[in-house]
């Protein structure tokens, strides 16, 4: 993961808390996507990495 991909994880994570905690929640199309994207990413590192110790 990268620098850009940790800050939309933790910016992500941050909105989910305010709407979860305080009742604030404001609808981003943009973020939603990016977020959907990275998630993706991740996924396939990690089965990558997966596949690679089963492997051995």
């Amino acid at each position: 993961m990268n620098k850009v991909q940790i800050r939309l994880f933790a910016k992500c994570h941050e909105k989910r808390n305010l709407a979860e905690y305080e009742g604030h929640y404001e609808e981003d199309e943009l973020l939603l996507s990016e977020l959907i994207i990275s998630v993706r990413k991740l996924m396939e590192y990690v089965e990558r990495i997966e596949l690679s110790l089963h492997k051995k």
